[in-house]
């Protein structure tokens, strides 16, 4: 006998906090050229189809873990909250004509983020599907939002390369 599940949903709120941080010029130009002559580690089989660094760069890159501590401040900051955040995942990515990025969320973290090294013209926007919502990117720019939202980026229509940085904060056990 088929067992009787019932669904409902809360369709609670979930925050996106956006802002600019200025990282320094050397600390942005050592991110862009690792990220220009990096390998693509992951070959296209997460939902990132672009050319993307291991999911712990922050752990063998000294940049990496620069940005995601800066991250994890300004983190802290927005949401906040006196509870022990930590950075559990940080990577890369090159995005060139037509890469794309499929929907997904970042589910069971707490906040994710996306930092805007580079974004040329044409460069693909950070898409919310569930609540409309869409971001252009700007370099520097920082995008903080709740784990649990679905998110995507089109397929970039830019000549030159699209250079982000992203993470996922989670809650550090006590």
């Amino acid at each position: 006998e088929k067992m009787k599940v019932n669904y409902y949903d809360f369709g609670m709120r979930l925050p996106v906090y956006d802002t600019s941080i200025d990282i320094g010029n050397t600390l942005k130009k050592n991110l862009e050229n690792y990220l220009l002559y990096k390998q693509d580690e992951m070959q296209h089989k997460t939902n990132v189809k672009a050319t993307m660094t291991n999911w712990t760069t922050h752990k063998t890159n000294a940049e990496f873990k620069a940005l995601s501590d800066i991250v994890l401040m300004v983190a802290k900051d927005m949401v906040k909250t006196p509870a022990p955040l930590y950075t559990s995942e940080c990577w890369g990515a090159v995005y060139t004509q037509g890469q794309e990025t499929k929907v997904h969320n970042h589910w069971p973290y707490l906040w994710s983020w996306c930092y805007y090294v580079k974004t040329p013209d044409g460069s693909s926007p950070l898409v919310f599907p569930e609540s409309k919502m869409m971001f252009e990117p700007n370099e520097g720019e920082l995008i903080i939002f709740s784990s649990l939202a679905k998110h995507y980026v089109p397929p970039c229509s830019c000549e030159d390369k699209r250079i982000m940085i992203a993470g996922n904060i989670g809650l550090q056990a006590i």
